[in-house]
């Protein structure tokens, strides 16, 4: 053989070899709502032995996340940085550089969390285009669509409305016994069925079941058998705790979402039909426009997905309202909102109002956020909603009973290089088929539009 030909042969065989074995990156943003299902995917998707680290206290909640380790026999480094589906869709369509965790940020294969490296100075020392988006909205419902984005529909999403703990507070004597869900009071007088009660020696934010007898009552709590979350000794007298009245709010409609949202506060009275309500007030609060979860539920509700609302920015001391203000002015994505129409930036955030007791401001919050982070809230005291009568169930979003629900999208740029677009239509894949919260095959029914008809799948 010619050696000419030999050596070029061999250059392009190493220069296959190299192309093959190049390290891959894929920076994920968008979806608050959808992160913990995205962050198990990526983990079941990368090959055994790889690592990761994030920030914050737990992985599932984590804004953003570093992944070390090889995707179909090449090496891969994802990293997330979560900011909402529509301000996601931005960012991946218009190659809008955001903040991501250096390549340095190296975990372990059990994951590390708040990692010495990632620093307030660190956390953003990658400052680059995002080149894949989850979004539980479609492209089209967004401002951002000037730049199509070629969307994979990979699962199904549910949302929730809900109320905040309560307002009333009732300092209480609680007797606790080892290993056992029974637990006793002197002052029973002022306390109800659906009340939340918390305190140094018992369950946090446990919720009475039912008054038994004059003074035992039964805390109903997930993790009630679980024997370090009981009192360590065999009994225990006199730790202080505090009963917090349950919300007397149970469902919302669309037009009272449509009348809260738009004026920021209603009467009780409109959700109780109580005449003694009419003096206390049931204010609004939620997400910002970067939102998906927001944009779904003002699709769903009939706010309208581009309307300007009120929406309330609590102070909270001590678990507590002190005292709140109409979310103030600013901007997204360059465009500018009034005063009220702004929110939290993640449904994580939005689970600390919701926690909250609200004594200082005389009335209840009502907010949506997605089924991960209303499992947060509620397990914190916060009250669930029925929506229009129906409360969430997956049967419900499946058989088109509970339509407070989304589709979730894996989106790209159509000019994603051929190594990106085979680790994100793996992880497309690996949603689709394991790690979505409502898997595609399972819906009987389906839409078209965000909050559009539901029609049967057949």
């Amino acid at each position: 053989m010619n050696p000419a030909r030999t050596l070029l042969a061999g250059l392009a065989l190493f220069a296959i070899s190299t192309a093959a074995n190049a390290q891959t990156y894929i920076r994920l943003t968008g979806s608050t709502a959808f992160r913990a299902n995205t962050h198990s995917a990526i983990r079941n998707i990368l090959a055994s032995g790889h690592t990761y680290a994030y920030t914050g206290t737990t992985f599932s909640s984590a804004n953003q996340s570093i992944f070390h380790g090889t995707q179909g026999g090449n090496p891969v480094i994802i990293k997330c940085s979560w900011s909402g589906s529509v301000d996601g869709t931005n960012t991946v369509s218009n190659s809008v550089p955001i903040a991501f965790l250096p390549d340095s940020v190296v975990g372990t294969i059990a994951g590390q969390a708040s990692v010495a490296a990632v620093t307030t100075s660190t956390s953003g020392a990658d400052v680059s285009a995002p080149n894949v988006g989850m979004a539980d909205t479609f492209q089209n419902s967004t401002p951002f669509n000037s730049n199509p984005l070629t969307e994979t529909k990979v699962g199904v999403i549910g949302f929730k409305w809900l109320t905040n703990r309560g307002s009333t507070q009732i300092a209480i004597t609680v007797d606790t016994v080892n290993g056992s869900n029974v637990y006793t009071t002197g002052s029973t007088a002022s306390l109800s069925a659906g009340m939340t009660v918390t305190g140094t020696n018992i369950p946090t934010a446990s919720k009475i079941g039912a008054v038994l007898d004059g003074n035992t009552f039964t805390l109903v709590d997930a993790n009630i058998g679980v024997a370090a979350n009981k009192n360590a000794a065999t009994t225990s007298s006199g730790n202080a705790a505090v009963a917090v009245a349950s919300s007397p709010i149970s469902n919302i409609s669309n037009q009272l979402a449509q009348a809260l949202f738009a004026n920021g506060r209603i009467p009780l009275a409109l959700f109780t039909n109580n005449p003694a309500h009419e003096t206390i007030d049931v204010w609004a609060t939620g997400r910002d426009p970067g939102s998906g979860t927001r944009l779904t539920t003002f699709a769903e509700s009939g706010i309208g997905v581009t309307s300007t609302v009120v929406q309330y920015q609590p102070t909270i001391s001590g678990g507590a309202v002190t005292s709140h203000i109409p979310w103030p002015a600013g901007t997204f994505n360059g465009i500018a909102y009034t005063t009220g129409n702004g929110g939290q930036s993640s449904g994580g955030n939005l689970v600390t109002y919701m926690t909250a007791t609200t004594s200082g401001i005389n009335g209840y919050y009502v907010s949506y956020m997605s089924v991960n982070d209303a499992a947060t809230a509620i397990n914190g005291g916060a009250k669930e909603l029925s929506w229009n009568g129906t409360y969430y169930s997956l049967e419900g979003v499946r058989n088109g009973q509970y339509p407070f629900w989304c589709y979730q999208f894996v989106s790209y740029r159509t000019s994603i290089p051929a190594p990106e677009k085979a680790v994100a239509d793996a992880l497309a894949n690996q949603i689709i088929n394991v790690d979505s919260p409502v898997l595609l095959s399972s819906m009987r029914v389906g839409r078209a539009s965000d909050g559009g008809l539901i029609t049967p799948n057949y």
